[in-house]
């Protein structure tokens, strides 16, 4: 009998288990408002990406996610700000069609394509000739 091969996982793996030290300050303030820390941080990597799923519904909490983002200087070793902005637009009109009232169908052809999709997208910014390789 053929055992599994162990396939090594990657920091970038989607469904990545990790165990967090949460800072104590971070932890306080979820009790204090009753909002567990994993539903904070699932929140911010929604509205940060543009997820179509479980987006919020407040336009401003999407644009703030983006500027702390911004304002925190991820990605721009390899992208000007302006384009880092172009790609959160893009990551966000994709996440603005997914399909609420549709049929099972619909939504499971949306799925496929907004895979085909996200794939495309990160190829045309991977290949940027500022990104460094």
């Amino acid at each position: 009998m053929k055992q599994k091969k162990e396939q090594k996982q990657s920091v970038y793996d989607r469904t990545r288990q990790v165990t967090l030290d949460q800072p104590v300050q971070f932890m306080l303030l979820c009790k204090l408002f009753q909002v567990p820390p994993m539903k904070m941080l699932d929140d911010f990597m929604t509205n940060t990406g543009g997820d179509s799923f479980k987006r919020s519904p407040d336009e401003a909490c999407r644009t703030r996610a983006v500027d702390y983002f911004i304002r925190c200087g991820y990605g721009q070793d390899h992208y000007t700000e302006a384009d880092i902005r172009q790609m959160f637009t893009e990551l966000h009109a994709i996440g603005s069609l997914w399909p609420e009232t549709a049929k099972e169908k619909l939504i499971d052809r949306h799925a496929k394509w907004r895979k085909m999709y996200h794939r495309h997208w990160f190829k045309k910014w991977y290949k940027k000739p500022r990104r460094k390789q």
